[in-house]
């Protein structure tokens, strides 16, 4: 997509000012645009003991998350640089979210909602057994979310948007299309317009008409 700007742009300035795309929808979808090159951070919240790190392991195709049925077993988060879709995204696991926690595990939890915060994407997770952390994704605003419902081999998940089985391959590249989308659509990727990446070219675009 890099290599085409320099003709895009071309024909950006070739044309009247009437007849280019709109400067606002240039910039809204060079800003997704812009996640091709700055990885977006992803961040799965959810209860413990349901797949969150399995669902990471499958994602990014190496153990990278301790696994095991031992409540709290991810302690801090972890981070990594996953492929979804052809989006390379930085997706952290948090540690379960769980009532009578540690102190240590509190304050990791704590941190993990501090990077939640600051994400592109709250991959919001349960099972057929536990709810959505919905009471904790209500006090992060202005961040898009997905609800996932995890271990789809025994059930489906109530009020789930999307299901996985992270031990089925076609169901976890399901999912990876399905979050991809989510930050970067496929309207997106086929956008014929300029690519504003960089602060001279939005410059540019919002100084166009001036």
């Amino acid at each position: 997509m890099l290599l085409a700007q320099p003709d895009r742009w071309r024909e950006w300035a070739s044309l009247r000012p009437d007849q280019r795309p709109d400067a606002a929808q240039t910039l809204r979808i060079s800003a997704r645009l812009d996640r091709l090159i700055d990885p977006p951070t992803v961040v799965a919240l959810g209860a413990t003991n349901i797949g969150k790190s399995t669902l990471l392991n499958a994602l990014a195709r190496e153990a990278l998350a301790i696994v095991a049925d031992e409540p709290g077993v991810t302690r801090d988060h972890v981070g990594a640089l996953v492929d979804l879709d052809g989006l390379l995204v930085r997706w952290v696991d948090t540690p379960g979210l769980r009532p009578g926690a540690a102190d240590a595990e509190r304050e990791a939890v704590a941190l993990a909602l501090d990077a939640a915060r600051g994400a592109d994407l709250l991959v919001l997770c349960a099972d057929p057994g536990e709810p959505f952390p919905d009471q904790i994704s209500s006090a992060i605003s202005g961040v898009g979310s997905i609800r996932v419902g995890l271990r789809a081999d025994t059930g489906e998940t109530p009020g789930a948007e999307a299901h996985v089985c992270a031990l089925l391959p076609d169901d976890v590249r399901r999912l990876a299309g399905t979050l991809r989308r989510r930050l970067l659509s496929d309207d997106d990727l086929a956008w014929g317009g300029p690519w504003a990446f960089c602060d001279a070219l939005r410059d540019r675009i919002s100084h166009a008409d001036a």
